[in-house]
């Protein structure tokens, strides 16, 4: 199991390093699409996402 930890500004953001990661990293990730994805909060806005794969 690995982790791949995303700062981020906003929900947005999130969704595009997440899109960056699954399209040019050099880690041919089996099952990407089924990773899981995490926000973590602080308030309404989210702080760093979490990648699980």
């Amino acid at each position: 199991m690995h982790y791949a930890a995303l700062s981020v500004l906003n929900l947005q953001k999130a969704l595009q390093s997440y899109c960056f990661f699954r399209k040019y990293s050099n880690l041919l990730v089996k099952n990407i699409e089924n990773s899981i994805f995490y926000l973590y909060m602080r308030g309404n806005f989210p702080t760093f996402a979490l990648i699980k794969y």
